[in-house]
């Protein structure tokens, strides 16, 4: 019969990313910007409770570590389904913290990284896009603790990019590629690796805005007229943004 090979072209590779910064540095509206760019279908898992992008938000029924992990493994296994083609985990240390249970001494360490593994082979099982949003120490240059856990360990073996996002003193915010793996360095965009990330800046504009109006989805005449009330104050919301912004509605 022969031996049945697996199809490795650069399109076919699921897409695997680590995020991670300090809080408030535009990580989840970063990942949200990439989803569109890239066409991707994502749904996300927000276990910090920091994620106001607007993107669709999975419930999670977090009450103890058993259900936790039930649930998020249902969730998975609905995704193609339900239209998703890509998880976003906002929240990875969070998640091990919600995935560890109440056992006593080391015995909840290597439950909780069961869980885990349990979780990333539903992933791989699904053959979807899995982009990880964790604090600076979810990069292993950044940990904090004198021995990573497991689990760090094997999202950052896993990714095939890592992404640091920071924001300075000038609310500038940048993005900057830590890693990537050569052989799939077309199936992302090199241009926005330590520049200015005026997607994310104008991200940022239209979270605001919808704050303003008090709506999720709001149109792009509501939109336009919220900027130009939002320009008689701000200089730097230029015709050039104003596009940026309506372009992500």
């Amino acid at each position: 019969m022969g031996i049945e090979l697996e199809n490795r072209d650069k399109g076919s590779v699921p897409i695997k990313i680590l995020v991670y910064g300090r809080p408030g540095h535009g990580k989840s509206t970063f990942v949200s910007n990439y989803c569109k760019e890239h066409g991707l279908k994502q749904l996300v898992m927000d276990f910090d409770i920091t994620n106001f992008t607007g993107d669709k938000v999975a419930k999670i029924d977090t009450s103890n570590a058993f259900r936790t992990r039930k649930s998020i493994l249902k969730t998975i296994k609905d995704m193609k389904e339900d239209g998703y083609d890509t998880l976003v985990l906002d929240g990875v240390g969070k998640l091990l913290k919600k995935l560890t249970h109440t056992e006593k001494g080391l015995a909840k360490y290597p439950e909780r990284s069961n869980r885990f593994n349990e979780i990333v082979e539903e992933i791989d099982n699904q053959k979807l896009n899995i982009i990880f949003i964790g604090q600076e120490d979810t990069n292993l240059d950044n940990y904090s603790e004198n021995l990573p856990n497991s689990s760090i360990q094997d999202v950052n073996n896993i990714v095939n990019f890592i992404y640091k996002c920071h924001k300075d003193n000038a609310e500038n915010y940048t993005v900057s590629l830590d890693k990537e793996r050569k052989e799939l360095k077309n199936t992302d965009n090199p241009k926005k690796n330590n520049t200015n990330n005026n997607d994310m800046v104008a991200g940022n504009y239209l979270q605001e805005i919808k704050k303003r109006l008090g709506k999720d989805n709001p149109t792009k005449v509501e939109v336009v007229r919220e900027i130009k009330e939002m320009k008689k104050q701000d200089d730097e919301l230029t015709d050039v943004m104003k596009t940026r912004i309506l372009n992500l509605v």
